[in-house]
């Protein structure tokens, strides 16, 4: 498959004083996908779902990416590629109806804001509980050749054993197996498990809803971060300096389009379009 070149709203979507909402509901509107804006609080999230009910059903897989980004910086990476491969997604022929898509607001939290204050956890709210749910979060999927599976979560569950934390341990378990289960049938090598920053799937998880969390990088760069994180040691985060070279321009000036790979959104191509086939037990 020939490298693609980035369509041409993607340039403007990155502007950083964009309005990213207005130019995602464009794109939709012209590709003819039909939308939703689903409104907790203040976040406005951006739904796609056919002909399915307003709120994800049992055993429904969802496909999840945040469209905002840190106030005044491009944001290319961190989260534009993610949306770029979902409108791909949306955008190419299907056999069947597409997977839901949700692009949601509110990622993006204040220094020191807590994680309850996230859009996603306001999402995970509205829908209420869901069993056997399985939503698969993008985020930072433009840079690099081998996927990245978050599992910072499992360490939450297990480090804390709170009774306040509502997501239940083997269901979190068996969504990460049955993540690696599915991209193992991707072109990407092996998996690499790492314990990522925190993205929507932090929310979802708080509200007890299992998420997993996929992302790329440079196969060298993923070994070296999952050496370096091989102990979670502040569950929060990651001091920038330790993030692997192809994220540390998140939340700055530098994470423009021109630094994303056109093999990453090919890679995510086939992720994407290999999970509306699987069956996930």
């Amino acid at each position: 498959m020939p490298a693609p070149v980035l369509p041409p709203w993607f340039l403007p979507f990155c502007d950083p004083a964009a309005d990213r909402l207005k130019l995602l509901a464009q794109v939709l509107h012209a590709a003819v996908i039909p939308f939703e804006l689903v409104r907790t609080g203040s976040f406005r999230h951006v739904q796609v779902r056919g002909n399915r009910s307003q709120v994800p059903q049992a055993g429904e897989k969802v496909l999840v990416a945040h469209y905002d980004r840190v106030a005044g910086v491009p944001g290319a990476n961190d989260n534009g590629a993610s949306v770029l491969a979902l409108v791909d997604y949306l955008r190419r022929s299907h056999k069947s109806e597409p997977l839901r898509v949700v692009f949601t607001d509110g990622e993006e939290l204040a220094s020191g804001a807590p994680a309850s204050e996230q859009g996603a956890y306001a999402l995970a709210r509205h829908w209420g509980p869901i069993p056997g749910l399985f939503p698969v979060v993008l985020d930072m999927t433009g840079i690099g050749d081998t996927v990245v599976l978050g599992h910072l979560g499992e360490h939450l569950i297990r480090k804390t054993r709170s009774e306040s934390l509502p997501t239940d341990l083997d269901a979190y378990a068996r969504a990460r197996l049955g993540a690696r289960r599915w991209l193992a049938t991707c072109g990407a090598g092996d998996t690499i498990e790492v314990n990522t920053p925190f993205s929507d799937d932090l929310g979802l998880f708080l509200a007890g809803i299992p998420a997993v969390q996929i992302s790329l990088l440079p196969r060298k760069q993923a070994l070296a971060y999952r050496q370096l994180r091989e102990e979670p040691g502040e569950l929060g985060g990651v001091a920038p300096g330790d993030l692997p070279p192809a994220w540390r321009t998140m939340h700055t000036a530098g994470d423009r389009p021109e630094a994303l790979w056109p093999a990453s959104r090919v890679l995510m191509t086939e992720i994407l379009d290999k999970l509306e086939s699987y069956r996930i037990s």
